[in-house]
């Protein structure tokens, strides 16, 4: 909706242009999430933690399900070479709010690789995590949320950038987890919420 009815410069504006002190350094953190070395910590953690997760079926689910999207968007990215805000209003750029530490980008914009990288995140853990942690997951869609807003404050991004690579981290991810499950049939036993206690551990 807010792509039919706003175009790209009014959506631009209204989140890069309201800023705080405290949110310029929050958002910093925050879109770290999605540069993937903090999933990828998060992701080997799991087996620690929950039993469900430790097993074969879990490490190549966990390889395949946020390494196939990340690898379908940077392959769009380079096609495409869309301008990021800071190439794109490069005749009048200093209405943009940007702070001198901030990490100055220009090209290859569309579409977002945080926000793919976040969504395919989440949506993983969405389905892998046990029973008891189901309503974790508003907070996971939280997270995704928060960290592709940042792309667009932090002045990476368009709206489309993230809205097309939420889209595409969700989807393919939801597809190569499709593809798992089918495969497992013969090798694991999957349940809800991660793979039972059947599933062969890791030695």
């Amino acid at each position: 909706m807010l792509l039919l009815i706003f175009d790209r410069d009014i959506i631009f504006k209204t989140v890069n242009l309201h800023h705080t002190l405290i949110l310029d350094h929050l958002m910093l953190v925050l879109t770290e999430l999605g540069a993937g070395i903090s999933t990828t910590i998060i992701l080997l953690l799991m087996p620690v933690f929950f039993k469900s997760c430790r097993n074969w079926w879990y490490l190549l689910a966990a390889l395949f399900c946020n390494a196939a999207p990340a690898i379908l968007i940077q392959c769009i990215k380079s096609l495409v070479q869309a301008p990021r805000p800071l190439e794109f209003y490069k005749l009048d750029p200093s209405w943009i709010h940007i702070r001198d530490h901030w990490p100055r980008l220009f090209y290859r914009s569309f579409p977002s690789g945080h926000s793919g990288s976040i969504f395919s995140f989440c949506c993983f853990m969405s389905m892998i995590l046990p029973e008891g942690w189901s309503r974790f997951g508003l907070v996971l869609f939280f997270t995704a949320i928060v960290v592709a807003y940042s792309r667009m404050y932090l002045a990476a991004h368009f709206y489309a950038d993230i809205f097309v690579g939420s889209l595409l981290g969700t989807i393919s991810t939801l597809f190569c987890f499709a593809l798992m499950r089918r495969w497992s049939n013969r090798s694991f036993v999957i349940v809800r919420g991660g793979v039972n206690q059947q599933a062969q551990p890791i030695e």
